[in-house]
């Protein structure tokens, strides 16, 4: 009688040959790049929660470039398209809003 159940040589793996994984390697955290000009090189990277102060960025948890001034603050989304211009005293708020949270 023949065996219908034999496996072919061809499927047949001998032990040890297996693939072993490689360690994974963890990407370390990249900035992104601020936007151009001279009025952001002082500029930080901040986590801030927006209502509707800066229409331009959008609203809700953002994470935008800010450069601060006397009066003015000026914020940037990452990718550095929109732009916004918002008083200082609005920005404090902002700030406080999001050191709550």
């Amino acid at each position: 009688m023949i065996d219908t159940l034999e496996i072919p040589a061809f499927l047949k793996r001998e032990r040890g040959l297996g693939v072993t994984p490689q360690p994974t390697r963890r990407k370390r955290y990249k900035a992104p790049p601020r936007p151009a000009g001279e009025r952001w090189e002082n500029a930080r990277l901040v986590a801030a929660y927006l209502y509707d102060e800066a229409p331009t960025i959008g609203c809700g948890h953002r994470r935008v470039w800010v450069a601060e001034g006397r009066k003015w603050c000026k914020l940037a989304s990452v990718d550095g398209l929109s732009k916004a211009k918002i008083p200082m005293a609005v920005w404090g708020e902002i700030a406080r809003r999001t050191a709550d949270r």
